[in-house]
């Protein structure tokens, strides 16, 4: 393929703002002239499906350039999630596959019965929850919320995800009551776990896990027993807790949660103290 290049006419490039050139445009053109000018017409109108050509590839391939880098975190055989709803933290999201191993005898930091080991497990989750939002990432949710007192003008918010793993802490902190002082809130606790409970069951069919789980025979058991430890979709829990550590506040600084007429909100720390620690 070769490009061809044309030469326009002396007389088709000249500066209309020119006085000089306007005079010479007024002259009568010569027949050479006009068959020049007819010659250049005839060669623009060949030559512009090569220009149009060349412009629709370039903006092809600027859009697949877009393309390509919003899928970029994406993994191979994932689909990319549609943006249903607006958040802050939609950069953040990054699909994993995850192995989740939920057998009766698994061991892990979390589990198992409380002790100050998987206690601090579980407060660890939570050292980002308290977020930090500047005016414009919190336009996109149509909602407001407390601004901070600190006088910057941004607001105080959470990710949901820190909201569904305060209800499994509560539950658990529930279920080990003999353990657990549960701090007071505006209803009794036993609703409280209902709250949670009913919030999880919403969440669990909102998520529609489609992850296929099979069955076995064990010894002296009569039924198929499932086999736990399955491949999941995720979404990685070590990105999103990072985007929220760049945002998050510490909520017992007093100067910045403050209710208008009872005052800081967070006295003490904000977790169900041990009746060891009461």
């Amino acid at each position: 393929m070769y490009v061809r290049w044309y030469i326009i006419p002396a007389a088709m490039s000249l500066d209309i703002d020119d006085p000089e050139a306007s005079l010479i445009q007024k002259e009568p053109l010569t027949h050479t002239d006009q068959t020049n000018r007819k010659q250049w017409k005839n060669q623009l109108l060949k030559s512009w499906p090569f220009h149009f050509n060349c412009i629709f590839t370039f903006f092809n391939l600027f859009f697949f350039a877009v393309l390509v880098r919003d899928s970029s975190n994406t993994p191979s055989g994932f689909e990319a999630e549609p943006a249903l709803i607006y958040s802050p933290a939609r950069e953040a999201v990054r699909p994993e596959v995850k192995f989740i191993h939920v057998e009766l005898e698994a061991d892990n930091e979390y589990n198992g019965q409380p002790n100050p080991s998987n206690d601090a497990a579980w407060m660890n989750l939570f050292k980002n929850a308290n977020l930090r939002l500047k005016p414009h990432e919190l336009e996109g949710t149509n909602r407001t919320s407390i601004q901070l007192s600190d006088g910057s003008g941004d607001f105080y918010g959470t990710l949901d995800i820190y909201h569904q793993l305060h209800c499994v802490k509560y539950i658990r902190e529930y279920i080990h009551q003999e353990y657990y002082n549960l701090k007071p809130t505006p209803v009794p606790s036993i609703d409280h776990v209902d709250h949670c409970v009913d919030m999880l069951r919403q969440l669990v069919m909102c998520k529609g896990d489609i992850a296929l789980t099979t069955y076995k025979w064990i010894p002296d058991y009569p039924l198929p027993w499932p086999d736990f430890g399955l491949a999941h979709e995720c979404r990685s829990w070590e990105s999103i807790d990072q985007w929220a550590s760049e945002r998050a506040i510490d909520v017992n600084d007093y100067s910045l949660i403050v209710h208008p007429q009872l005052g800081p909100s967070f006295l003490e720390a904000d977790w169900n103290r041990t009746k060891q620690e009461m």
